[in-house]
């Protein structure tokens, strides 16, 4: 702002030692360019696309040109377009161009491309309106150039950093955010006049002459300039204002002042606001972060429901391979077994079949006596007896196979409940984990069907368990035995306490018996010694109120003595000094006597 004052100090101060009398500087313009700053010499105006924030309604996103001024320069106010080939945009999203597809979209695109061609003047070597429908590769380099300069960049030059064209046109529609890069590819841009090339190539150009016909001139000046910086948009017309006032020859700026800090309050307040929007939002998303952290997480739940399902399952394929699958193999080898002496059973039967037909054959073909023919008959009998008690034999051996099975499995059933119990218990009293003899370290107690000797792991034996076992049992009788002597010492001193504290209760009840008796005397002697304490506060009242009305009666009568000794004295002075009264006797010595009597009021007698 301080350079910018001096700049303006400093031009009023050559303005005003130029003649009156020449032209003014507007002069010679025309009517809209007057009130305008001229132009800074040595400074070209950059031609731009729009000096106002424009959106393009096309996929990809809005496009935002900006212009920058280097120190000593003006913003220039010339109408034109800015290059948007320079910039950092965020890459756009992978898009299908439709046209493509439409019937009538390619002569469309032509001829709006023809249109623009010929309107801005467009020429080459062996030119004409054909090359648009069916282009040579050299056509499609100038027209794409052409375009690319009257649209985006008149500065630009391609081919100038040596990189071939197909890659800087690959560059350049990534830059310019061409929504349908991914439709092009190096080979369709090396050979863009065949006919499966065309139309993509088409739809590129056809594209950027909309762009530059949608971005066109805008014809606006600083004061609707929309910059990206806020503070610049809220600050360069307050520069342009008073700009313009100083070419007044006005040095101060009270209202553009006024305006601006109504600016910055205007922005402030919404600024404000929109804190206290987010300050709501944050509380809100704080509120929504306490709830959710208070909770277990979700990840953390379904883990341990992983690890118990997976404890789980480790539990049981351990009882498939070590329960399941030996008692699936005892049973296969059962019914093998079964099988084998089912096939045997029924051969023997087709043999004894054979054998008694054979038999029978050889009975028809032989004669028979009545004798022999009775003892066949009783030898018959007799192994049908036999036969039958074989099979009741047999019988009984499968009701108690099968008793002898239920037994097993419940007694399984009851093992394995105390192993539990026996599980729980040993951990309780630090039996497990145990060390064996061979190194291994028995964490658990468990049952392995897979060796039927022992039904133990391999490894592990009995003798360790009850050796520690022993060893635990001798610890606890030794710990047993000497809380036992503890204990027994311990109620002898609770017995002798009991005693010394019942004889400390007799004591108590015979004290406490000797107080009561104490309380009552006590209350005895009080009462005898306040009936007392009273009457001699009477007679002490009585003998104070006589001896004070004795020294009352003493003390006039001593008074009235006094002054009855000094009138006789006076008289005996008198007396004295009378010579007639000397001689006519001799005075007798006055004696005085108090006598008290019975009476309350003293008597004084003279004598004379």
């Amino acid at each position: 702002m301080c350079f910018l004052v001096a700049a303006m100090s400093q031009r009023r101060m050559t303005l005003a030692s130029i003649d009156t009398n020449t032209a003014p500087p507007n002069a010679g313009l025309p009517k809209s360019s007057r009130g305008m700053p001229p132009p800074v010499s040595g400074v070209r105006p950059r031609p731009s696309l729009a000096m106002r924030r424009s959106s393009l309604a096309m996929p990809g996103g809005d496009l935002r040109p900006r212009m920058s001024l280097a120190p000593g320069q003006r913003r220039s106010v010339g109408v034109g377009r800015m290059s948007l080939a320079p910039g950092t945009l965020p890459p756009i999203p992978a898009l299908k161009d439709s046209r493509l597809r439409m019937k009538n979209a390619r002569s469309t695109m032509e001829s709006n491309l023809l249109l623009f061609l010929e309107t801005t003047g467009f020429t080459m070597p062996g030119w004409s309106s054909r090359l648009v429908h069916e282009p040579t590769q050299s056509a499609f380099v100038a027209m794409f150039r052409h375009i690319y300069r009257e649209c985006i960049d008149p500065g630009y030059q391609l081919g100038v950093d040596g990189r071939k064209f197909e890659e800087e046109v690959m560059l350049l529609t990534k830059e310019i955010r061409y929504p349908f890069v991914d439709d092009l590819t190096k080979t369709k841009l090396t050979a863009a006049g065949s006919q499966q090339n065309w139309p993509a190539c088409l739809a590129l150009l056809d594209w950027m002459v909309r762009l530059g016909s949608a971005v066109g001139p805008s014809h606006s000046g600083p004061l609707e300039r929309d910059d990206d910086n806020e503070l610049h948009a809220l600050f360069f017309p307050y520069l342009w204002k008073c700009y313009e006032r100083f070419w007044d020859n006005q040095d101060t700026y009270p209202e553009e002042m006024e305006g601006l800090a109504q600016s910055f309050a205007s922005k402030n307040e919404a600024l404000a606001a929109t804190v206290d929007a987010l300050a709501s939002t944050k509380q809100e998303l704080d509120a929504e972060l306490s709830s959710l952290t208070d909770k277990q997480s979700p990840l953390q739940r379904e883990e341990h429901e992983n690890r118990i399902l997976q404890s789980d399952l480790a539990k049981f394929m351990k009882y498939h391979h070590e329960v399941l699958l030996p008692k699936l193999e005892k049973s296969r080898r059962t019914i093998e077994r079964l099988h084998t002496a089912l096939a045997e059973h029924t051969a023997e039967l087709k043999d004894k079949q054979a054998e008694r037909e054979r038999r029978q054959a050889l009975v028809d073909t032989q004669d028979v006596s009545e004798e022999e023919f009775e003892r066949m008959m009783s030898e018959r009998e007799w192994l049908v007896r036999q036969l039958e008690e074989v099979a009741l034999q047999n019988r009984e051996a499968v009701e108690q196979c099968w008793r002898v099975e239920l037994t097993l499995t419940r007694q399984q059933a009851e093992v394995e409940k105390r192993l539990k119990t026996f599980q729980v218990g040993a951990r309780r009293v630090r039996l497990l984990p145990l060390s064996l003899p061979n190194g291994m370290e028995l964490t658990e107690l468990e049952l392995v069907p897979a060796h039927p000797a022992t039904m133990l792991a391999p490894g592990v034996s009995m003798q360790a368990v009850r050796a520690k076992i022993d060893s635990l049992r001798a610890a606890e009788n030794e710990a047993y035995r000497r809380v036992s002597d503890e204990r027994l010492a311990l109620q002898e001193s609770h017995d002798e306490l009991l005693e010394g504290i019942e004889g400390l209760r007799r004591d108590a009840h015979s004290l406490e018996t000797r107080l009561e008796t104490l309380r009552e005397q006590i209350d005895e002697v009080g009462r005898v010694t306040t009936l007392e304490d009273d009457e001699s506060s009477a007679e002490c009242i009585r003998q104070e109120g006589i001896v004070s009305s004795i020294d009352h009666a003493s003390s006039m009568a001593l008074q009235q003595a006094e002054a009855r000794w000094k009138a006789s004295q006076l008289q005996y002075v008198s007396r004295a000094t009378d010579p007639d009264y000397k001689r006519a006797s001799r005075p007798r010595p006055l004696s005085v006597r108090l006598c008290t009597t019975k009476c309350v009021t003293p008597s004084i007698r003279y004598w004379t």
